[in-house]
């Protein structure tokens, strides 16, 4: 083989290696390690206790007896919906990881215990994760755990000894090869990236309650009351129910009077009382004030032949309350008020021949506009008609 042939075998072995090289970051790009130590505030350390001297299967964790084992927690929020790897890179001896969906309870370790590790080679900890391994006691006794996450959830990651009563102590290093948010303590209070996940996926509930009472506000704004007693009063009193689909029903009582003063004008006022109602699993209506409202209407005769011009408002207000799912844990319910106003003109007036007019169908004319929470969210212009 001549010089110049060894020398491009050479290269070409090089090249072999870096582009392996290259390749096992790429996969492990997202590879991140956090170290627990002495002075990291807030490490969530205790005792548990089983009935195996040594540990090394998570059937054991569900056996009670008097074999203490010392641990330490950290925890882990993901950042993405897929398969993870966690292990440990470093601790001062023998140990072994298991891990909790949710947070870990001393009293009952086998609570959401979902995968347990003892060894792993340190070949393997690279290869899959690309974690490279100091000591465990060992460089084949650090632990590695697989497990699939949903964006967002949360789990808590425990660490103990192999054998009963053998020390832990700190430094201990945990890593992870994909995205996602470390945390050396509990928190005292709701998991941030948690609650955001369960608002972001409450929403959609949220939001056909929202509709649901623009559709309630909207149709009460064609209340009427036209029928008149000798004193040119008129009272009706019914029942509403309704169906938008995605669960949500909702019956209401309705009381309607109107006044009129002169043969072409009438006022009248309208009081629509709801019943408490749920939208899904996640959102109840409560303390609902009724939606009330006005209209007022001129006709040029007053059997509604001819000319007719109505103007009528409504206003509504209630308390929707919003309760996070426990799909995810440490989320924090809420509560949130909705306020409905909506607003309505419309100008009607026949149109076609006398005999269409006299006989059973009108075609108007007429514009609607609805409101909620000050953003105009329905408006309408167009012909329709009336069946007589």
């Amino acid at each position: 083989m001549s010089f110049k042939s060894k020398i491009a075998k050479i290269s070409g072995g090089s090249a072999l290696l870096v582009a392996t090289l290259m390749s096992s970051f790429s996969a492990h790009a997202q590879y991140q390690e956090t170290t627990l130590t002495n002075s990291t505030p807030g490490v969530t350390t205790g005792t548990f206790s089983i009935q195996s001297t040594s540990l090394y299967n998570i059937s054991q964790l569900s056996s009670s007896g008097s074999r203490a084992y010392n641990y330490v927690a950290s925890y882990f929020t993901a950042g993405a919906a897929r398969s993870y790897y966690f292990g440990q890179t470093s601790a001062p001896t023998d140990t072994v990881m298991f891990l909790v969906t949710g947070t870990f309870n001393a009293s009952a370790p086998s609570s959401n215990a979902q995968v347990l590790n003892d060894d792993t080679t340190a070949a393997s900890h690279l290869s899959r994760a690309g974690a490279i391994v100091i000591s465990c006691g060992s460089s084949s006794y650090c632990p590695q755990v697989q497990y699939t996450l949903a964006n967002g959830q949360r789990v808590t990651l425990v660490v103990t000894t192999y054998s009963s009563g053998a020390t832990l102590g700190l430094p201990l290093t945990f890593y992870t090869d994909g995205l996602g948010t470390f945390s050396a303590s509990a928190s005292a209070g709701p998991d941030a990236a948690n609650t955001q996940t369960m608002v972001y996926l409450n929403s959609f509930d949220v939001n056909s309650a929202l509709t649901h009472r623009t559709m309630v506000i909207a149709e009460s704004l064609s209340y009427d009351c036209s029928i008149f007693d000798a004193n040119d009063i008129c009272v009706s009193w019914g029942g509403r129910y309704g169906n938008s689909g995605n669960s949500i029903t909702n019956g209401a009582g309705v009381l309607t009077v109107a006044y009129r003063f002169l043969p072409e004008f009438y006022v009248g006022a309208f009081v629509d009382q709801s019943a408490p109602m749920d939208y899904g699993t996640s959102i109840r209506s409560t303390g609902m004030d009724p939606t009330f409202g006005g209209f007022l209407v001129w006709q040029e005769n007053p059997d509604q032949s001819g000319f007719r011009v109505r103007l009528s408002a409504a206003h509504h207000n209630g308390n929707v309350r919003i309760t996070r799912e426990a799909s995810l844990t440490n989320t924090e319910g809420g509560r949130a008020r909705q306020g409905c106003k909506a607003g309505v003109m419309e100008l009607i007036f026949p149109m076609g021949s006398t005999w269409m007019r006299m006989c059973c169908f009108r075609p108007m004319l007429a514009f609607a506009a609805v409101q909620r929470a000050g953003k105009a969210i329905l408006k309408n212009l167009g012909i329709v008609s009336n069946i007589r």
